[in-house]
């Protein structure tokens, strides 16, 4: 292969190849091709790096023929870009896109069309509290709490009373409602498909489709709320709530 410089730590290099503790380094300024680059030189586990991006590649065939297959880049990665890997195992840059976004400090931001969602809890306790926060409070349980600025756009809940041991005596209509005391925002489940049910129920509630539309309140939350507060009744009722809620935040810009 004509002379050659023996360097450090076994290191030996003939123009574009070198050799690192038996391991063969090919670089080059183009894509290595199968079968010719490095053909009776470059044995399995062979290295090739393209200098004119970083791309990395290893050879998965044999010395005779080699395949190389993209490893990676080692490349400086452009300002907003992340290393994403591709179909063929291999890492490439790419732009964050659709509904997030991020900075070179790596925060994202979530755009507000994306639909969020929460899920709360409401203990037995909670359940016939009738105390500020609490269920049977006039303004009701706290679901999504509202973000000055902006405007929550309920979608739809899932309503999930696990009932326990005995089912709750009284109770309303429920809904979720803007926080505060505010207007329903949903289609509603009767007291006896709820926490008066004696049985597990799972109901879901939908955003109202009024013919004239919804007024958006501005950094207000939204809260499930019952016409009627739930009770014990004596009997030992120990069920909770479980509520998922799907929704939409949107910056008004006002």
């Amino acid at each position: 292969m004509g002379a050659h410089q023996l360097l450090p730590g076994g290191f030996g290099k003939v123009g574009g190849l070198s050799l690192k503790n038996g391991v063969i380094v090919f670089s080059g300024t183009g894509a290595p091709v199968n079968g010719v680059t490095g053909a009776g030189k470059a044995g399995i586990g062979s290295i090739y790096i393209r200098t004119s991006n970083g791309a990395t590649f290893s050879n998965t065939g044999t010395k005779a023929a080699p395949t190389w297959t993209q490893l990676g880049s080692v490349a400086a990665l452009a300002d907003g870009k992340i290393f994403v890997g591709g179909a063929g195992g291999a890492a490439a840059e790419q732009t964050p896109s659709g509904d997030v976004t991020m900075t070179n400090a790596g925060v994202f931001t979530l755009d507000g069309a994306v639909t969020k969602y929460a899920e709360v809890t409401i203990s037995a306790a909670d359940l016939i509290a009738v105390g500020a926060g609490k269920f049977g409070h006039a303004n009701g349980y706290p679901l999504v709490v509202g973000i000055p600025d902006n405007v929550i756009e309920f979608l739809e809940a899932t309503l999930i009373y696990d009932q326990g041991v005995k089912a709750y005596t009284g109770g309303g209509d429920t809904t979720v409602n803007w926080s505060g005391g505010g207007a329903a925002l949903s289609t509603k489940v009767a007291n006896s498909e709820f926490c008066a049910h004696n049985g597990d129920t799972v109901n879901l509630v939908k955003a109202l489709n009024p013919a004239t539309g919804i007024s958006l309140l501005t950094g207000t939350g939204i809260n499930l709320v019952t016409t009627v507060a739930f009770a014990d009744g004596g009997v030992g009722a120990i069920g909770v709530v479980r509520a998922k809620v799907a929704y939409r935040v949107h910056a008004t810009g006002l």
